[in-house]
């Protein structure tokens, strides 16, 4: 974060989020010895790894997630689920934590490439036995994925019922929010 001046002259760490590349020579070249145009390159491709093998991972994210349904559907056991659920879940994991970083593909590049790629072995993994189980109850063709191009249709291919969550939401919003509120004006949390 770039050291600024304000009026008075005291210098002071500017926590304002924005594009580092706005404000070059405060930010970047304190520490980077490349150009502007140079180091933009670098994170630009560096960028487009990640999101390469990102959305590959979650392409075999979202297929194990149908065929583990599958399984189950077709009378899968707890017991014969529990690994596969577990890779599923540390594939999951892995995914998240590489992609809630939004900065990785600059300071953290091979890092964010290494989470995500065991991500994929272990989305592999769970896809590997779901095939031998799947096929075990006699399921031996491909899991067809049902259209998730929007946010609505993966909420309504995952069974969401919007308008109910929705209605829940808003009363919450209406009655439990005001509890805590009034709550915290007891306890002298929360200005009049």
């Amino acid at each position: 974060m770039p050291k600024v001046q304000n009026a008075e002259g005291k210098l002071y760490t500017d926590h304002k989020i924005g594009n580092p590349f706005d404000n070059f020579a405060q930010t970047c070249a304190n520490c980077h010895t490349q150009d502007k145009a140079a180091l933009q390159k670098v994170v630009a491709e560096r960028k487009q790894s990640i999101n390469d093998l990102k959305i590959k991972v979650e392409d075999q994210l979202v297929h194990a997630h149908f065929e583990a349904k599958a399984a189950l559907d077709a009378g899968a056991t707890e017991a014969e689920m529990k690994p596969i659920q577990d890779d599923i879940r540390h594939a999951q994991w892995r995914w998240d934590l590489a992609i809630a970083s939004h900065g990785i593909h600059m300071h953290a590049p091979e890092e964010g490439l290494r989470m995500l790629g065991t991500a994929m072995d272990k989305a592999a993994d769970a896809r590997t036995k779901l095939a031998r189980l799947l096929a075990t109850k006699g399921i031996t063709h491909e899991i067809q994925i049902p259209d998730i191009s929007t946010k609505e249709k993966a909420q309504q291919a995952i069974g969401l019922n919007m308008e109910q969550i929705k209605a829940e939401k808003q009363d919450f919003i209406k009655t439990v929010i005001p509890q805590w509120e009034e709550q915290a004006r007891k306890n002298g949390l929360l200005s009049q």
